[in-house]
Parts: C-alpha cells; structure tokens; sequence
C-alpha cells in the first residue's frame, strides 16, 4: 500500500499570494501542509482522505488544495474538482498551451 503513495501528493496553486502572505510565505505553509497530508497518508491509508476535501480544514489555503495520485498518475484524490478528476488517468492531461501538465510535478512522500 505505501508503494502506491510513492508519488502521492501535490499542491495545485491557483493563486500568486494569499492575503496577507507573502508569495515565500504561502510556499513554505503549503510545503508544510502537503508533508503533513504526506504523513498522514503514510500512517493511516486511504482513510484519511476525506480530510483533503473540507473547505474549512486545514488543507485548504485559500485556492489552494491537496490532491493525490498514485504512481501510475491516477488521480485518487482531486478535493478542487473531484468530479472531473478523481479516478482518471492523468499521465497524457496537456494544459491549454499543450503542455503536459504532470511532467516534473511530482513530490515523492
């Protein structure tokens, strides 16, 4: 099961800067953020993903959301926009430039 969350967690940014935070700032909270998801997932499995999906949580910040894949790049948690999604493959997603929008942006846990 670990294995599967070898590469688990990203952080979408939608926004530059959070009221009040600098743009250095919210990286280092959001780093902070997605280590603790990271933990959490480590230690407890898939039982803890219903905590990525509460908007008044604390893995929310402003825009910002956690979402998680698998190592085969199956979206297994999208709390921004889980019907769109959550059980997809995302491997082939290009953006609106066509870029591929999974290259490099993997955080391993």
């Amino acid at each position: 099961m670990k294995r599967l969350f070898a590469v688990l967690l990203l952080v979408l940014l939608t926004l530059t800067v959070a009221m009040g935070m600098s743009q250095e700032e919210k990286r280092l909270e959001i780093e902070e953020r997605v280590e603790k998801a990271a933990g959490l997932i480590e230690e407890n499995g898939t039982s803890v993903f219903p905590l990525f999906y509460d908007r008044d949580g604390e893995f929310f910040i402003g825009e910002e959301y956690i979402f998680v894949h698998n190592d085969s790049e199956t979206n297994l948690v999208n709390a921004g926009n889980p019907t769109v999604f959550e059980g997809k493959n995302l491997i082939s997603l290009k953006d609106k430039n066509g870029l591929y929008m999974k290259s490099g942006s993997a955080k391993s846990a």
